[in-house]
């Protein structure tokens, strides 16, 4: 299980989630490019030293200028250690891997109530590099990640890079 927090850089685009508004120009939004969080937390189980499957809930939120966007996402998290077999600091070096549904939506900075983009239901897809390198106790890792979220559906397309820290506490580790 772990959680991990950093700063984002992204944006989102779409139209209300009504179809009589879906697909006309009049009522596009760009958020244009905007900066602010990312966390994720997960829990799962190592299927092998370097095989983690499990679940993660996840949000980003920025604030892009006139808008305001936020995603939140819940679904599978998979990890996976590829250099794990070399041994030393190259074992501590991961991929993860986040699939699952979300929703996201936009607002201008001055009326939250208004929605500019309203992804209602959407599908989502990220991708993180890691190195778990620190360490506290056989059981507590922690270092530095960045991570590329991404999520859409007929109504929003909207991604977001983070760069942050993540911490991950495996219970089960015996003593190395």
């Amino acid at each position: 299980m772990g959680i991990s927090i950093g700063a984002s850089l992204g944006s989102a685009s779409g139209f209300p989630n009504d179809p009589t508004k879906i697909g006309l120009i009049s009522n596009y939004t760009d958020s244009g490019i905007g900066a602010g969080y990312g966390a994720r937390a997960w829990a799962g189980f190592a299927l092998r030293d370097f095989l983690v499957f499990g679940a993660s809930i996840g949000t980003i939120g920025f604030d892009a200028g006139e808008n305001v966007v936020f995603i939140g996402t819940v679904g599978f998290h998979t990890e996976v250690f590829p250099l794990y077999a070399l041994g030393g600091t190259f074992r501590e070096l991961g991929l993860a891997f986040e699939t699952g549904i979300g929703t996201g939506i936009a607002t201008p900075s001055n009326d939250t109530s208004t929605l500019l983009v309203d992804g209602g239901l959407t599908s989502s897809i990220g991708v993180s590099a890691f190195y778990e390198g620190m360490r506290i106790g056989p059981k507590l890792s922690m270092g530095p990640y960045l991570a590329y979220d991404y999520t859409w559906s007929a109504s929003m397309r909207g991604g977001a890079f983070v760069l942050g820290w993540r911490t991950a506490l495996y219970p089960l580790n015996k003593k190395k």
